[in-house]
């Protein structure tokens, strides 16, 4: 069993990593060219996602940490989590032979919901504002006891068993409500894919209506940020006791 006697995760290194993510993201720079990405046609998104350069930003004064990497994500929608089962490392749910599928992607950021989002940059300022308490949310959730136990069991099995874990836990309503972890309506965890191939697990994701060119914004755990924390006592992370 997990050690719940404290969070797993140190909460002071999760809000330092949301305000640096904050202050590189909504730089008007990094403002500027993500709104070039969003809006330029699907046939010329991977020309313009090059200027999404974090060497390039930074030499133009954009604070860009050294932990910070950009990367294409997709997203699985949450209600296909059974249906596509245990997640590969570093591929996509719903992956075949055949290819993906394409119902199981969450194309339009949440869907249905999402309807009412802008389309217009607001002023940086308050997108910095939006996106900090967006982020200042997700941590309070994650940081709350049944979660970090949920986390503290995870990270405590071997990495090969963690996939299995998140669909079993995090990912099934029920057993989320039974160890009290279900999100608030305004977020939701699922699973996601970065094109570089990094073993996420999972992440939870809040929607950011007033953060245009951000559409939601998310905390993902993967196996890299647990090997991190093993070798980074300033992370506080808190292995199960044997």
């Amino acid at each position: 069993m997990a050690d719940t006697d404290g969070p797993v995760f140190s909460e002071a290194y999760l809000r330092g990593i949301s305000r640096d993510l904050a202050a590189a993201i909504t730089h008007p720079e990094f403002l500027d060219r993500m709104v070039a990405l969003r809006e330029a046609p699907w046939e010329e998104k991977d020309e313009v996602r090059k200027r999404v350069d974090l060497e390039e930003m930074r030499a133009l004064g954009v604070p860009i940490p050294d932990h910070m990497r950009v990367s294409p994500r997709t997203f699985e929608r949450p209600e296909f989590a059974q249906v596509n089962g245990v997640q590969e490392m570093g591929r996509e749910p719903g992956t075949d032979a055949e290819g993906v599928i394409e119902a199981s992607y969450d194309t339009s950021t949440w869907g249905e919901e999402a309807a009412h989002l802008p389309a217009l940059m607001e002023d940086p300022e308050l997108i910095k504002a939006t996106v900090m308490m967006g982020l200042d949310q997700v941590v309070d959730y994650v940081m709350t006891p049944p979660f970090q136990a949920a986390i503290g069991e995870m990270i405590a099995l071997p990495e090969a068993a963690r996939p299995a874990f998140v669909l079993s836990v995090f990912l099934d309503r029920a057993e989320r409500i039974r160890r009290g972890i279900e999100p608030p309506k305004t977020m939701r965890i699922q699973r996601s894919t970065f094109r570089d191939g990094r073993p996420t697990l999972f992440c939870v994701c809040i929607l950011t209506p007033l953060a245009y060119p951000w559409r939601k914004l998310t905390v993902t755990f993967d196996n890299d940020i647990v090997e991190a924390a093993r070798a980074n006592p300033a992370m506080g992370l808190r292995l199960a006791d044997a």
